[in-house]
């Protein structure tokens, strides 16, 4: 517990330091360097968190309002990274380029929010997918894959609680982006995220969560795109499976669909045929008359019956790309523009950038002037 505390101070030390930095810093990149810096802090000081709440909640240790103390400093920390984090996002687009940019009708700026919330959520999920991930590659190190099965099955079950969160968050951006969410309905779940992510390693919470409530409000059985993903994200949510790429396990389905819509309309459309009733002349008959063609087909015609017709197989489905397929298109064509909208701000911050460094030289040289002529 000693070293852990120590651990804590050092770490807001240096937290501090990096904070001060970030706010110091002039330049732009500078200060998205020293936010990545701060980022590591943070996540160190996390997880000594994570430890003391375990101390905390044990009967073993008596004296515990250092470490109470402790992670109240830890989780103050965190407030400031978030606040931190934020502006340092704002301000990249606030100075010279949103100040030019094309204002937004109110719809479009209200969808623009919701989805960067979105996004946000999808970040730290991912983050705590990956701080699982790394505890349980420590677990299953060496020996401890069989020694530590149990913790190996916890962790594993809150990751893939994780990921469905992640796959449902995915999906629903998609919805708002294309306009089949309104963003009124879909800010009703972030509360319900925001004490997800606060409360999803207290085991109370956990016994009565039901991932399913999360997202009730917004009607997702009723939309198509939303049932593929939740069936393409079927196996990940499973113990011990692993992660597929939605548009590849819906593409996969599509071609078994279509596989099996051959295989029906190719046993619909033959129709076996009797022809050993063809065969009705006996031999004598045969050597008393040879029947000429015209009387053969008449025969044969009379025996038979009238020929049977096959009937015409059933036009194939169309076959079109799937809905996860056309999402997945949209968002790619969505992220190209903006991408390239990105890059004309940035294009256009530095000519900005470096017309106002050429006005300042050109003021610094006639000051320089001035200066002369008045010393001489």
């Amino acid at each position: 517990i000693d070293r852990v505390m120590k651990k804590v101070d050092e770490g807001v030390i240096l937290f501090d330091e990096i904070w001060e930095k970030v706010y110091a810093a002039e330049q732009q990149n500078q200060k998205e360097k020293y936010e990545v810096d701060l980022k590591k802090e943070i996540k160190k000081l996390q997880r000594l968190r994570d430890q003391i709440k375990t101390w905390i909640g044990s009967s073993d240790v008596k004296d515990k309002d250092a470490l109470i103390d402790a992670r109240k400093l830890i989780e103050t920390k965190m407030e400031q990274f978030k606040i931190c984090e934020k502006e340092t996002k704002t301000k990249t687009y606030s100075k010279e380029g949103l100040l030019r940019q094309e204002k937004l009708d109110p719809a479009e700026q209200a969808k623009k929010d919701c989805t960067a919330w979105i996004a946000e959520y999808i970040d730290k999920l991912n983050e705590l997918v990956e701080d699982r991930d790394v505890e349980i590659e420590k677990l299953s190190s060496g020996k401890g894959k069989k020694t530590n099965k149990h913790l190996i099955e916890e962790h594993t079950e809150v990751m893939n609680n994780h990921k469905f969160h992640v796959s449902k968050l995915e999906g629903i951006m998609r919805l708002v982006n294309n306009d089949r969410l309104a963003v009124e309905t879909v800010e009703e779940v972030k509360e319900d995220l925001d004490y997800y992510l606060e409360a999803h390693e207290d085991e109370d919470y956990m016994q009565s969560y039901d991932e399913e409530i999360f997202y009730e409000p917004l009607g997702l059985d009723t939309l198509d795109v939303v049932n593929v993903d939740r069936v393409t994200q079927a196996p990940a949510t499973g113990k011990g499976k692993g992660n597929k790429d939605d548009d590849t396990s819906a593409s996969s389905g599509s071609k078994k669909k279509d596989k099996a819509l051959k295989k029906t309309a190719a046993s619909s459309s033959f129709i076996p045929l009797t022809i050993g009733r063809a065969r009705v002349s006996s031999a004598g008959e045969k050597e008393k008359k040879t029947p000429t063609k015209a009387e053969r087909s008449q025969s044969t015609g009379s025996v038979l019956g009238p020929t049977p017709s096959a009937r015409a197989p059933p036009a194939p489905p169309a076959s079109g790309p799937s809905m996860a397929a056309l999402l997945k298109k949209d968002s790619e064509q969505q992220e190209k523009e903006r991408q390239q909208k990105a890059a004309l701000q940035q294009a256009q911050q530095q000519r900005l950038l470096q017309e106002q460094q050429a006005r300042q030289q050109a003021e610094q040289l006639r000051q320089q002037q001035l200066l002369k002529q008045q010393q001489e």
